[in-house]
């Protein structure tokens, strides 16, 4: 778990520092590069990297107490339930970016691990259960989602607060989180071989850097090439092939 939220968290310095050269136009300095080691500056795209990279060191520091309490289904769900009250949490009051990075603020993007870990919590929990498809998970995913659609329908389907989460956004798509859970433990019985989703799902964070550092690189291009729908789709499938193929040659085993 270290080495992975150390891998996490040096994705969020590339994709950050390639954020501030390409799209911020700044230096390749130590000026530029301290702040971001620091995390003193959270970059734009790049957040959600450093984000994971906390929420890994949290469950590896508080490992056995995450691991008993998952061993007891009434203080867990209670734990849980009780974390997405967070959000209703006044984010305005928050001004340093450590605090901002834990509990959210309206200084600058983010995902606040405190609303977003309990999707980690019910991670271990699924694992620890071997759960996949009870029709008692899909009724509460659905009745998780339920609100979302209540608040698009009342606000002109406008989406609800992303920076910094509300608790519409956080608890909305739980039903589609459940849907795509339960499809891939049916793909990974099903599918034999490394297909594409294979090495997607094993290389996740490889796709993460690579893509964001394509993307950033090419901003100044890009507002000329993707316009509409299928151009993006287009240029989506294109980067995922690229990103693919370099996988493939950096680790095919040579022919003897």
């Amino acid at each position: 778990m270290l080495f992975t939220g150390l891998k996490t968290l040096v994705a969020f310095y590339i994709s950050g520092l390639a954020f501030q050269v390409f799209i911020g136009d700044q230096p390749l300095n130590m000026d530029t590069i301290m702040p971001i080691i620091l995390l003193q500056v959270i970059p734009g795209w790049s957040e959600f990297l450093v984000s994971f990279a906390l929420i890994i060191f949290i469950g590896l520091v508080l490992f056995h107490v995450i691991i008993w309490i998952s061993g007891r289904p009434i203080i867990f769900w209670s734990i849980t339930s009780l974390l997405y009250v967070t959000t209703w949490i006044d984010y305005g009051q928050f001004d340093s970016t450590y605090i901002g990075l834990l509990v959210g603020t309206t200084k600058f993007p983010t995902f606040p691990v405190l609303q977003y870990i309990p999707f980690y919590l019910i991670g271990i929990y699924f694992a620890k259960y071997r759960i996949e498809f009870q029709w008692k998970y899909l009724i509460i995913s659905i009745l998780g989602t339920t609100p979302l659609y209540f608040y698009l329908m009342t606000n002109n389907f406008q989406l609800p607060e992303r920076f910094p989460p509300s608790m519409y956004w956080i608890i909305g798509p739980v039903f589609f989180l459940y849907l795509y859970y339960v499809l891939s433990k049916f793909l990974e019985k099903r599918v034999k071989g490394p297909g594409i989703l294979q090495i997607m799902g094993e290389n996740v964070l490889f796709y993460l850097i690579i893509s964001n550092v394509f993307i950033f690189s090419l901003d100044s291009k890009l507002h000329l090439f993707i316009i509409g729908p299928w151009k993006g789709l287009f240029f989506t499938i294109s980067l995922l092939m690229v990103i693919t193929y370099l996988i493939n040659i950096t680790s095919a085993k040579p022919k003897k």
